[in-house]
């Protein structure tokens, strides 16, 4: 039985995926990549820089946090906040 989480099966895993990362790219400013590669670099740019949100959506947020709660649950309950239960 193989133990999935032994450091010689990681280690087998992290060397195989170095070899494919390493791989030629069919266009220089894209390289290889592997699955999760995207995810994992998203996750840490979004920890620098924090997550990107169009201005549409930000000003209804901070319209949203200044409005009075009652004010909000009559709009939403009414159909007259865009749809979107709070």
């Amino acid at each position: 039985m193989i133990d999935p989480i032994s450091s010689e099966v990681t280690a087998n895993i992290s060397s195989y995926l170095d070899a494919v990362r390493a791989c030629p790219a069919s266009q220089a400013e894209s390289p290889v990549m592997v699955p999760g590669d995207g995810l994992c670099r998203r996750r840490a740019e979004r920890i620098a820089n924090g997550i990107p949100v169009a201005q549409e959506v930000w000003d209804e947020i901070c319209a949203l946090a200044q409005a009075p709660q009652g004010v909000l649950r009559r709009q939403y309950a009414s159909g007259a906040g865009a749809g979107r239960p709070i």
